[in-house]
């Protein structure tokens, strides 16, 4: 809700920034429909910050403007973040300080499984424009850039999730894609995962998780089935516990785990609806879209 407010002010009050505050554009009073107001911002939005002072205020300042810059780009069409991903990239990636200091901003704020700002959608558009466009980035960078982009761009929001095999503990095999279910909830987890264990058992005793429309695919992506098989769950009727035979899902990287529990929610055409997504927005979501049906 604060940064939906944000944005929503940046929008429509003129900026007012102090020394120590990131200089957004003034919004022309002109322009009046919020597409007009977010175009301008965004086309002019790094004008007033200067890349080129290296200090931790200034590093701070970016930062802060960085932060709002990467949620506002989760608002727009693609064309408009990309063309707004462009420009800050070559800004910003100008210098090698820039380059460094930005790449570790994007990673904390996009790539980590614990930011709340994190979107494959938004990164992938940087990450593409850093390779295209940066000058000063060595080769381990490119190289760390390439592997991130592969990763992010695998099963995004929008896009069939790759289908994959499992396994049962009886030993009965299957194939993701041909699970019937209104939605289906993957789960990707390991037993020696702490957070598993907190999460799991809470997502079992969720009602919404047991409605005939849903059904859950609990899969271990990895290779070590013993020890899978000596921590089992009492899972629900319409649970599946599985694994992945050969650790296909990890030794191939059909899906890019960062941590785990992974939760990926689908339609019944295995369109990708929420991708390694929170607990939270899970069930949020699907009680938005039972309620709905």
């Amino acid at each position: 809700m604060i940064r939906r407010l944000l944005w929503l002010m940046l929008i429509w009050i003129p900026a007012a920034a102090g020394a120590q505050e990131f200089p957004y554009p003034d919004v022309p009073d002109s322009l009046q429909s919020p597409e007009s107001r977010m175009d301008y911002l965004l086309a002019n939005y790094w004008n007033r910050f200067n890349f080129n002072d290296t200090t931790e205020t200034n590093s701070q300042v970016g930062e802060q403007g960085f932060s709002d810059f990467v949620y506002m780009l989760s608002y727009v069409d693609p064309a408009r973040q990309d063309q707004a991903a462009e420009d800050f990239v070559r800004r910003a990636f100008a210098t090698a300080w820039g380059a460094d200091h930005y790449d570790h901003l994007m990673e904390h704020y996009l790539f980590s499984p614990n930011s709340p700002l994190r979107n494959d959608l938004v990164y992938a558009p940087l990450l593409s424009h850093v390779i295209a466009h940066c000058k000063v980035c060595d080769d381990a960078m490119l190289e760390r850039t390439r592997y991130r982009l592969a990763q992010v761009s695998k099963n995004q929001v929008g896009t069939v999730a790759t289908d994959f095999s499992y396994s049962t503990r009886s030993g009965q095999g299957g194939r993701m894609h041909d699970m019937t279910a209104d939605y289906l909830l993957l789960v990707f987890h390991d037993p020696d995962c702490e957070n598993c264990e907190r999460i799991l058992p809470q997502l079992m005793r969720e009602p919404l998780l047991q409605s005939p429309k849903v059904k859950v695919l609990a899969v271990y992506p990895d290779n070590n089935t013993d020890e899978w098989r000596q921590k089992p769950y009492n899972m629900p009727a319409n649970w599946i516990d599985a694994y992945s035979p050969q650790g296909e899902i990890s030794e191939k990287s059909v899906y890019f785990i960062q941590a785990t529990p992974s939760l990926y929610l689908l339609d019944h055409e295995k369109k990708v609806l929420l991708k390694d997504s929170t607990p939270q927005a899970i069930l949020q979501n699907l009680s938005e879209l039972l309620k709905n049906e």
